[in-house]
């Protein structure tokens, strides 16, 4: 059917070798049997960063008043945003779910 030299039928014997070799490990692939406690946080803020005023005063720039977020594209930034995310960001407390019995 084909004409193959020993050399083109030694690389294709490889070939399919690999692949075969690639899908069985593939088959016996086992999962992971851990099973993660919920994670319980108490969080410091519950406001959203979607209700604070976007206010011309607040644009982005070098002003003490310039703020690091925009609302979509729309002249001014939103008043305390760098307040609002760095509160977030760091006030929260872990309350349950890591550590404890690992059993």
């Amino acid at each position: 059917m084909f004409n193959l030299n020993r050399t083109n039928r030694n690389a294709l014997i490889s070939i399919f070798t690999l692949i075969t070799v690639i899908f069985v490990i593939g088959m016996l692939k086992q999962s992971s049997k851990y099973q993660p406690k919920p994670l319980i946080i108490k969080t410091a803020n519950e406001e959203s960063i979607f209700t604070l005023p976007n206010e011309i005063a607040c644009t982005p720039g070098f002003t003490s008043d310039g703020s690091t977020y925009t609302k979509a594209l729309t002249p001014g930034g939103l008043c305390g945003s760098e307040a609002l995310v760095a509160g977030q960001a760091g006030g929260y407390e872990i309350e349950d779910g890591i550590g404890g019995s690992l059993i």
